[in-house]
């Protein structure tokens, strides 16, 4: 868990405070609850579809989808949280993949598996892949997998 100093970001751009959060207390009928960091993150996502994909080295993404699998990967740039709800499909797929540098220049070939997001294009008429996530650790995978199953 990130110290309490962050401010967490959210696709819809709204921004909370941790430092006042953290500080805060919730007086109900029942009990007394205190909001600890871990307690504001984990309000803030009750209800809502989000994920967390943390940065690392083993975690991809590309905007630029191309079904002749010539997609390039750029490294994930920061910790993200994405909202499961924006997108009407989610599919799994694994293989080889290009992965590029932090300035976007063709890198290497990995294994691993991708994750896509697809949204309904109202005038196409069709289905597209609006985000992919490129995971090489089975490990990272399996933990947002987890998490899909689970919300």
């Amino acid at each position: 868990m990130q110290s309490s100093d962050t401010d967490y970001h959210f696709d819809n751009n709204n921004t909370i405070d941790m430092d006042f959060c953290a500080n805060m207390e919730i007086q109900t009928k029942k009990r007394k609850f205190e909001m600890t960091t871990e307690n504001v993150t984990s309000a803030i996502m009750s209800g809502r579809q989000f994920v967390l994909l943390p940065r690392n080295s083993s975690t991809y993404v590309t905007t630029d989808w191309k079904l002749t699998g010539t997609s390039l990967f750029l490294p994930l740039k920061g910790d993200t949280f994405v909202n499961l709800q924006k997108y009407e499909q989610i599919t799994v797929a694994d293989g080889s993949y290009f992965i590029a540098d932090d300035a976007g220049n063709y890198s290497r070939s990995v294994t691993g598996k991708v994750l896509h997001l697809w949204k309904y294009c109202m005038s196409e008429k069709d289905y597209f892949v609006a985000e992919s996530f490129l995971f090489t650790s089975p490990q990272d995978f399996s933990v947002v997998i987890n998490h899909l199953y689970t919300s």
